[in-house]
């Protein structure tokens, strides 16, 4: 009887096996044969993708050509208050087919009505590039520029522009108040940034201490900064800055200053044409083994209060004036920063998660950072802009509470807890592109919708993955010069539309998507 059901879970075996056996071998072809008569080569079949429970459809299309236009279609990011009111984060376009594009932030109210704040908008703000933008609960705006520090608007809890809005600015120079003038001097011994070429802030719900993501060309530049709020005063009284390895070019001779947090509370100084390239007193210099990184391009950030850890992401950017003096690039990763939950940065200690650390990441560039806090998972969006031939490496990489870590590519799902190229899990949970610059969680449905540089794949609860190309669900144009089509932000709203700005590559302004789920 043993030996009876044996053979015949053999046969099964066999039979199982057959149609994969028979589906690897393709019919020869009278042109594969050889002169000779060698056998011909067989070349494996690719793996048949099930089609994706889901797709997308275009409800609207915010563009430069919209029956509500936007000046540009560089949409970096949007967001909505809670009174309806769209507001959308524009990089400036100066040159476009021989026309000047304005950018800034642009305000689509629920009346139907459309503002927008740049340069030359009563009150103005510092420049007509936006990275980024939201609000607070005090109905102020904090707007993140590309060339001219961290805006806050005071909009008097209306979502129009009006002239009695005030606008203060946080530079590398302090605080200026720019509400009717941009030329005006900094306020003296005032708390200033790291950087003027901000890309990203964000607020820490407790304490209400901005985390201010900035980056730029040159080696002193860019980093963390800190804004530390004082609750007694209403305002924000110092700051500090997590930089980077670090050298000031002197006369003779090159100076080189290990990573490390800065005091930049008081960096105005009206007696010097530029500010000295060390940015600040050193509070606490960090070994080069843990340090910030070489790196001072910060992307995103945000404080976990429950563990004290500072999350950052980093992107590996090249630098001319670095690669000529240290005789290499940059790095990225992501930086996690343990405050020991204290407010002063002496006890801080640093730690940098990248290609080579355990767990490792799957690329160098992170563009952003995520932590759900119902379980703890951290996910990490990251790509190589530099190494496009390796692109089949990169993806997006999941942390659980114990450091295991799992790894979406684009040739499927793979565990890299011990290393980056990782044992494969399942060959067809695969990714539609390497470059993942984010991801957002469907609360109606609990699905992971995963923001690419060429579409949108949305990983499902039970592991099954919906690869989504680009010219597959939105069915817009798609012309030589815009064919990277990126996914670079996006949100939910309560009704479940999805609202999907694609960027600078983009060219395609800011949609708003409705998901729709296919047949089986």
């Amino acid at each position: 009887m043993k030996c009876f059901t044996r053979v015949v879970g053999i046969a099964a075996g066999l039979l199982i096996l057959l149609p994969m056996l028979v589906a690897q071998v393709e019919p020869v072809r009278p042109d594969d044969a050889s002169a000779n008569g060698s056998p011909p080569s067989v070349e494996p079949e690719k793996v048949q993708l099930p089609p994706p429970r889901v797709t997308f459809k275009c409800v609207r299309h915010h563009n430069t050509s919209s029956s509500v236009a936007l000046p540009t279609d560089n949409a970096m990011m949007s967001f909505m208050d809670k009174g309806g009111n769209l507001y959308v984060a524009l990089r400036s376009d100066t040159t476009h087919e021989g026309k000047e594009i304005r950018g800034g932030l642009f305000v689509l109210t629920s009346t139907g009505k459309t503002y927008l704040y740049n340069k030359k908008s009563n009150p103005p703000i510092p420049t007509n590039s936006v990275e980024h933008a939201w609000k607070d609960d005090k109905g102020l705006l904090y707007v993140a520029t590309g060339d001219a520090g961290l805006a806050l608007i005071d909009t008097r809890g209306t979502p129009e522009k009006q002239s009695d809005d005030t606008v203060r600015v946080y530079t590398v120079m302090g605080v200026t108040d720019v509400t009717k003038q941009l030329d005006a001097k900094p306020f003296s011994h005032a708390p200033s940034i790291g950087c003027d070429h901000v890309v990203y802030s964000w607020m820490d719900p407790g304490t209400r201490d901005l985390l201010i993501c900035a980056g730029g060309i040159g080696t002193y530049k860019g980093g963390l900064t800190v804004l530390v709020y004082d609750k007694e005063k209403g305002e924000y009284t110092r700051s500090y800055t997590y930089r980077a390895l670090n050298y000031r070019v002197g006369r003779t001779k090159r100076k080189f200053f290990e990573a490390g947090v800065f005091d930049t509370t008081q960096c105005y100084q009206p007696d010097r044409k530029y500010l000295p390239l060390t940015g600040g007193k050193a509070i606490k210099h960090f070994r080069p083994l843990t340090s910030f990184g070489k790196n001072h391009f910060c992307y995103r950030a945000f404080r976990d209060n429950s563990t004290g850890l500072i999350y950052v992401a980093r992107r590996d950017t090249v630098d001319a004036d670095k690669d000529a003096v240290m005789g290499a690039n940059g790095d990225g990763g992501l930086t996690i920063i343990d405050t020991k939950k204290t407010a002063d940065p002496k006890d801080d200690e640093v730690r940098v998660l990248d290609t080579s650390s355990t767990p490792a990441l799957a690329a160098s560039d992170v563009y952003d950072v995520r932590l759900e806090a119902h379980t703890g998972k951290i996910y990490v969006s990251t790509g190589d802009m530099m190494s496009v031939q390796k692109e089949q490496m990169y993806g997006l990489v999941i942390i659980d509470k114990k450091n295991n870590a799992v790894t979406y590519r684009k040739d499927g799902k793979f565990d890299t807890t011990a290393s980056r190229e990782g044992k494969l899990i399942d060959e067809k949970s695969s990714l539609h592109s390497g470059f993942v610059l984010g991801t957002l969680r469907d609360k109606a449905t609990g699905d992971l919708l995963v923001l690419q540089m060429r579409g949108i794949d949305v990983i499902h609860k039970d592991g099954f993955v919906s690869r989504i190309p680009w010219g597959k669900i939105i069915h817009l144009p798609v012309t030589p010069e815009n064919n990277c089509l990126w996914a670079i932000h996006g949100w939910i709203d309560d009704k479940g539309l999805l609202y999907l700005c694609t960027g600078e590559m983009g060219g395609l302004g800011l949609l708003v998507l409705e998901m729709v789920e296919t047949p089986e």
